[in-house]
């Protein structure tokens, strides 16, 4: 048996899980986010993929600070509420 060869292929299944892993990730990400009304989405976005303060997003969507919260704290409560996604993050799913 070729050395070469054999870590070769641990590496192709390594690169493996990961795509199916990150195809998974992506997969709960996605049916979370539909389960969002528009501005929870909007909002959740900016604030952790575009890393937005509570003030830049109310700038950005001409809304109240007031009402940047209250959208946040209902995205937040959601999430919190997708227990196959905040397991997967933890690592409890393997």
């Amino acid at each position: 048996m070729d050395p070469d060869n054999s870590s070769m292929e641990i590496h192709d299944d390594t690169q493996e899980v990961n795509n199916l892993m990150r195809q998974e990730f992506w997969g709960h990400v996605r049916n979370f986010m539909d389960k969002l009304s528009r501005w929870e989405r909007e909002v959740f976005l900016l604030r952790f993929m575009d890393q937005l303060t509570i003030r830049e997003i109310a700038q950005s969507l001409s809304k109240s600070e007031s009402a940047i919260k209250t959208h946040l704290y209902r995205a937040i409560k959601k999430f919190k509420e997708n227990h196959e996604l905040t397991q997967l993050l933890s690592g409890e799913i393997q």
